[in-house]
């Protein structure tokens, strides 16, 4: 209850190393934290990969069927 009155007390918590001494559990956090944001940065990459492999397939069926065509009239005129 007074370190709610205390001004001082309020800002030591904020400090690295001051407050009330639960920093394994804020370090549990924060790791728990720092690993979740990595899986979810691996989720999003891979999303992202999947995602231009299928524009690429889509593309590449473009390409080829505008090959497809070319050889089709270059044969006719042959």
């Amino acid at each position: 209850m007074f370190g709610m009155l205390n001004p001082v007390s309020a800002v030591t918590s904020q400090l690295p190393g001051g407050g009330d001494g639960g920093d394994e559990g804020d370090k549990e956090k924060e790791e728990e934290a720092e690993r979740e944001r990595l899986e979810a940065i691996r989720e999003a990459e891979e999303r992202r990969k999947e995602k231009h492999r299928k524009l690429e397939e889509e593309r590449e069926g473009m390409r080829q069927g505008i090959r497809d065509k070319v050889n089709n009239r270059t044969c006719l005129s042959c």
